[in-house]
């Protein structure tokens, strides 16, 4: 059940990201810049805007080995996927005649998933489970823990 709540918050980072992303990709191809060009710009803002609400949300209860190293990976996995989509994208309005922000939301939904599950292992990864600083979860652990920590005093 966890994992899909974190996958739900995943996407939901997703979904109010994206306007971010479409709306830096409108704004700058209505103001004249190739749609190419503008998608690169709105790749590298919406990357940034998703990856600091999911640090602080989406994983919070994971770690890192720092924020900047672990925003270096995500920029990475987002340069790999977004290059994939850019390729997608002028596939899509180049050669099939999508509309530009139509194919883009698109190709965004279609990527998810496997970004998600590339930086939920490569970024977010679990944390280590040590014997002095796991805390019990429910009343069985409770008393498992207590027993175990009267074992070790006698």
């Amino acid at each position: 059940m966890r994992k899909l709540l974190r996958l739900g918050k995943f996407f939901l980072v997703g979904a109010i990201g994206m306007p971010v992303h479409l709306g830096v990709l409108y704004g700058l191809t209505e103001a004249g810049l190739y749609y190419v060009a503008s998608a690169a710009i709105a790749v590298i803002v919406a990357i940034s805007f998703n990856y600091f609400l999911n640090h602080y949300w989406t994983f919070k209860d994971r770690h890192t080995s720092s924020l900047g190293k672990g925003y270096v990976k995500y920029m990475v996995v987002g340069a790999i996927s977004d290059t994939v989509y850019l390729g997608l994208l002028y596939v899509a309005v180049d050669m099939l005649h999508i509309y530009y922000v139509l194919a883009a939301g698109g190709i965004i939904v279609g990527l998810g998933l496997l970004r998600y599950h590339i930086i939920g292992r490569w970024i977010w990864r679990t944390k280590e489970k040590s014997s002095q600083s796991q805390v019990p979860r429910c009343p069985t652990e409770m008393r498992s823990a207590s027993l175990a920590g009267n074992e070790k005093t006698s």
